[in-house]
């Protein structure tokens, strides 16, 4: 089933990597409420150190969003603050709000955020922060 990984304990515990992987395995397939099921568990897992990453809480709410579930996958994303400091979840955040028909709070999210998100680091990123601008 599973793969499983041995912690120094002798517990077994799912690789969250696999999770990930199953993810988008399953959202290539458009079976959303399984990518759903492995995306809540990738996040959960990580969370094991008090917080679950950016990437993980951006892989949720891609799949909430994927699913419909708007208000669902901004709140998974504003409510950790994660709009601020991580540009995908910032991004989510704003498609999800303009896909609700919210504009104004997609606005509101951009001024929200740290003021050196937005500044691109390399050819990728400008191109990326221009794609999420454009979008309101």
């Amino acid at each position: 089933m599973a793969k499983a990984e041995t912690t120094t304990a002798g517990v077994e515990c799912l690789n969250i990597d696999f999770m990930r992987s199953l993810v988008k395995q399953y959202s290539e397939l458009g079976q959303w409420t399984s990518a759903l099921f492995w995306a809540d568990a990738a996040a959960a897992a990580g969370s094991g150190n008090g917080s679950a990453s950016g990437d993980d809480i951006w892989l949720l709410a891609s799949v909430m969003l994927s699913r419909g579930e708007l208000h669902r996958a901004a709140h998974a994303v504003t409510s950790r603050g994660l709009h601020r400091r991580h540009l995908l979840c910032l991004g989510v955040a704003m498609r999800a709000y303009l896909a609700a028909k919210e504009p104004a709070t997609a606005i509101n999210i951009i001024e929200e955020c740290e003021p050196g998100l937005l500044e691109a680091k390399s050819t990728d990123q400008t191109h990326n922060v221009n794609i999420l601008l454009n979008q309101i």
